[in-house]
């Protein structure tokens, strides 16, 4: 979706165009109902967690269902992922039949609790809900989610809203979209009750902005409501409405047009973390669709099988993301090896292949050993400009094979032609360098280093050498291989910034050379 059109201009022009209408009845501020009591009269109820045993499962499979009501879960339960320990475990589909209904949820779990990611449907319908599930405290209380239409094939379609939703408010906090037939609306704000209460801009058919609402809209009447401020060709106008019709002209606190500034900035950026978290899920959907090919209903856990192409022995850069041993990578380090090993402490030893994602250069390896893991940054956007280090073993046969580590920064938060999986980064890397661990300053991975730009393409396409033009995928696409194999991963502590010999010396023991045969 595109972005909403920047909203700081259009509140400046409503503070300056109340000047010229010195004889409209001004609003005070004891006049405006808090928007927040208007948007939503959800009544949460009490926290109710429920273990649910799947009836397709003759071995104890207990899943926790979680919600905020007093009514017991209702309708039968199917789960055809694995079992551990007498929970459900991994990447499976959830059935439920309630009468008539059936609704299907691809999720991961982790000891029988739903594990962040989901994409939910109801069967006979084209529209889904996917993205994260955010826990607090123990209790579900928060989803990041994308609502969309689907093609016929079952692709995403048009995603008309992106945004987060409490589960205890009731409150949709994002952007969304609504078609009419000579046109269409955006909207971004806050959402409850049937009431809107944001930026709301009008398009027509060529997609040209006709006008922007700003305040209160009856989403029922669809029609704006109470008071609001109005921008259109003919200029900006504070306006009262009631039970949608205008009332009167007035002029509004500014304190007003504040909030409604400060409510769509809060919406754009939700929705952004909402998109980010959508492609997490449909990447996760994909997974599943690929294990479930052919397959029956009720699957096992296939085999992660290696590249089947041979090659001679390549090397690259590994780092440790757990303590008991799991190394991330990339994927074209191994692949079409037979055997795949890592140098650790002098000593060469024996790497398991767990599993491999081509699509986003993601390899997850496992030795048997005890270990330092590194922090992942999985929640946490990461902007343009952040200072950065790399840390490998680039061309061990030319360079040694001691450590190398390069600084740079953050250039783009997208890669090739806008790809978002990757970071466009300045620090130098060469061959050997591809899956080292690109940190922060401290010392958190954020992403894996994985490509240069060819320079024989950047001549073709601009006559010159690229100059310092790297990528990196970005570590958040590793989740749902972490979260499908059960790693332990360290999320981050907050420290301080640390010296770069400081941070080098912090992730030096974690950061392993790769030998793929």
């Amino acid at each position: 979706m595109k972005k909403i059109l920047p909203l700081a201009i259009g509140i400046i022009i409503l503070l300056t165009g109340c000047n010229s209408t010195p004889n409209y009845r001004k609003v005070s501020e004891s006049e405006i109902t808090n928007y927040q009591s208007q948007i939503t009269d959800f009544q949460a109820g009490n926290y109710s967690p429920q273990w649910i045993q799947p009836s397709n499962k003759s071995e104890k499979c207990e899943m926790l269902m979680e919600g905020y009501t007093e009514q017991p879960h209702q309708g039968t339960v199917e789960w055809d992922g694995n079992c551990k320990d007498g929970k459900a475990e991994g990447l499976g589909k959830i059935s439920v039949t309630n009468g008539s209904v059936r609704g299907f949820e691809i999720t991961y779990h982790n000891k029988g609790v739903t594990d962040q990611l989901y994409y939910q449907w109801v069967e006979g319908t084209n529209n889904v809900e996917f993205g994260t599930y955010i826990r607090e405290n123990d209790k579900m209380t928060k989803t990041l989610q994308n609502h969309a239409s689907l093609k016929p094939n079952g692709d995403i379609d048009l995603i008309y809203s992106q945004g987060e939703q409490s589960l205890t408010t009731g409150i949709f906090t994002g952007v969304a979209r609504k078609n009419y037939a000579d046109g269409f609306a955006k909207l971004s704000g806050q959402l409850g009750n049937l009431r809107f209460f944001g930026a709301r801009e009008s398009f027509d058919k060529n997609n040209q902005s006709t006008y922007t609402v700003w305040g209160f809209y009856d989403m029922n009447a669809d029609k704006p409501d109470k008071y609001i401020v109005v921008k259109n060709k003919h200029g900006v106008f504070h306006q009262k409405w009631q039970f949608g019709t205008q009332k009167e002209n007035v002029t509004l606190p500014e304190s007003y047009t504040d909030e409604t500034l400060k409510v769509s900035i809060k919406a754009s950026t939700l929705a952004n973390r909402a998109n980010s978290a959508g492609k997490l899920a449909l990447a996760m959907k994909q997974r599943y669709d690929s294990q479930n090919i052919n397959s029956s209903p009720v699957t096992i856990k296939p085999e992660n099988k290696k590249p089947e192409s041979s090659k001679g022995i390549s090397t690259g850069t590994g780092f440790f993301i757990s303590n008991d041993g799991f190394v991330l990578t990339n994927s074209h380090v191994i692949e079409g090896s037979t055997s795949i090993s890592i140098i650790l402490n002098g000593k060469s030893v024996s790497a398991t292949l767990i599993d491999h994602d081509p699509s986003n250069d993601i390899a997850l390896l496992k030795v048997d050993e005890a270990v330092e893991g590194l922090p992942i940054e999985l929640k946490k956007k990461t902007k343009q400009g952040t200072e950065i280090a790399v840390l490998g073993y680039p061309n061990i046969g030319l360079q040694g094979n001691e450590q190398k580590a390069t600084f740079g920064y953050i250039n783009a938060n997208s890669g090739i032609q806008g790809d978002t999986r990757y970071f466009q980064i300045d620090s130098p890397i060469q061959p050997g360098n591809s899956g080292s661990p690109m940190v922060n300053d401290q010392g958190v991975v954020i992403g894996i280093a994985s490509a240069s730009l060819n320079q024989s393409a950047a001549i073709k396409a601009t006559g010159t050498l690229a100059q310092n033009v790297n990528y990196a995928v970005k570590i958040a696409y590793a989740l749902p291989m972490l979260i499908n194999h059960g790693v332990d991963y360290i999320e981050p502590v907050k420290q301080k910034a640390l010296e770069k010999t400081e941070l080098i010396e912090s992730i030096s023991n974690s950061v392993v050379l790769v030998l793929a045969e």
